[in-house]
């Protein structure tokens, strides 16, 4: 396991007089902090009405010193004027230790047990990403795991298959790991009073300044909330057909979940809800022209493992499509939401994402986890198409 140095930090919940933390304006903020320049730092995170977490971290602190005197104690020494508020109930303070920690490997070497979560990696709570990463860590595996027992019999299908877990997963982890410990490194990292004093300074301006929303900056909160993880560097995922544009959405990237209407009924739902549950089965999403809709039916009726619905987004005011005659896929067009702000945010908005113009199209092949196994753009090909999608699904 490669790891880091340990440190500790303090934890405790309390109850406060929720009439006593207006005067000091702490019940219109959701985190309070002291940042002090020799690395010592107090957070107190309101969880909802008058509970409070509370977090201290000091250099040189040991396990043994985490009381509730203790905390009181340092609180009223840090926190200007003192502690706003008359605690009523002080849960019994606890020890945490942050240490930076992943394994060698997700797998045992004959493929048998697999790692997730804390038991793959830990890291510092700075950020919040810990359960996230985890749970998409499963999300990642469960339907790989499923897949593997549908598929026993194709053996070498299946090794490929739950080699991607750790291929897409561990660069991940490595990242938040990364991130998280440098966080957390810059606030407990001493420095001199002056530079302290210019730090906390440029906070208190920036949080003052910035439009509220505006932090942390859009592209940074997606990744650390994990919605705009991608695995199109992992080689687990395929762009086929047209070189794609710059910036377009690529085989390995979250499928956007914009909302739309199905045939059956006019109330808006998010296409990953209409996709539906999480299985092992992948979707056809056909993106553009109409006539793609049946023509993909055809070409992958007998292809395993794909969902019986192939769905249909076009861009607004464009004709009905024709019926589906394949018999085994249903060819299914959403439709955008008829509520005027929100129907230029659903078809049109995927295909300028995927950057189409207006004659092209693009076929997409999602995952269970609701992330691209396959985008393919350009003139559609029966046998490129089917090829893609047997050289991604591996079983």
């Amino acid at each position: 396991m490669v790891t880091s140095t340990h440190r500790f930090f303090f934890l405790a919940d309390v109850e406060v007089e929720e009439s006593d933390l207006e005067p000091g304006g702490w019940d219109s903020h959701g985190l309070n902090a002291v940042l002090q320049s020799n690395g010592t730092f107090v957070l107190f995170v309101r969880l909802q009405g008058k509970v409070f977490r509370t977090y201290y971290c000091a250099k040189d602190i040991q396990p043994e010193s985490c009381t509730e005197e203790f905390l009181r104690s340092q609180w009223e020494t840090l926190v200007p004027e003192g502690f706003p508020t008359k605690i009523t109930r002080f849960e019994t303070p606890q020890v945490f230790r942050v240490s930076c920690r992943i394994v060698t490997s997700y797998s045992s070497t004959g493929g048998r047990v697999f790692l997730a979560g804390d038991a793959a990696h830990c890291h510092s709570p700075a950020g919040g990403q810990g359960m996230n990463t985890g749970l998409q860590d499963a999300a990642n595996l469960g339907w790989k795991l499923s897949a593997a027992v549908r598929n026993s019999a194709n053996k070498s299908g299946v090794k490929s298959l739950l080699a991607t877990y750790e291929k897409e997963r561990r660069p991940i982890a490595e990242w938040v790991l990364s991130t998280s410990d440098a966080m957390f490194s810059s606030i407990t990292k001493p420095i001199s009073p002056f530079m302290g004093a210019l730090r906390n300074c440029l906070i208190k301006t920036v949080l003052f300044l910035a439009p509220e929303g505006f932090l942390p900056p859009a592209t940074m909160r997606n990744k650390m909330f994990g919605t705009s993880i991608s695995y199109h560097t992992a080689g687990t995922c395929i762009d086929s057909g047209a070189k794609p544009s710059y910036g377009a959405l690529l085989a390995g990237d979250r499928l956007p979940d914009y909302e739309y209407c199905t045939p059956d009924s006019d109330q808006p739902k998010s296409l990953q809800v209409v996709i539906g549950p999480l299985s092992d089965k992948y979707t056809l999403v056909v993106v553009g022209d109409p006539k793609l809709g049946a023509k993909a039916a055809t070409a992958t009726s007998g292809v395993p493992n794909i969902s019986k619905n192939i769905y249909l987004i076009c861009g607004t005011n464009t004709p009905p499509s024709p019926e589906n005659s394949s018999g085994e896929k249903q060819v299914v067009r959403l439709i955008p939401s008829t509520v005027p702000n929100q129907r230029s945010n659903c078809s049109d908005s995927l295909i300028a994402q995927l950057r189409l113009g207006k004659k092209e199209s693009a076929i997409l092949l999602v995952r269970p986890d609701m992330y691209l196994a396959m985008v393919h753009r350009g003139v559609f090909d029966d046998a490129v198409l089917v090829n893609s999608i047997k050289a991604v699904t591996l079983v």
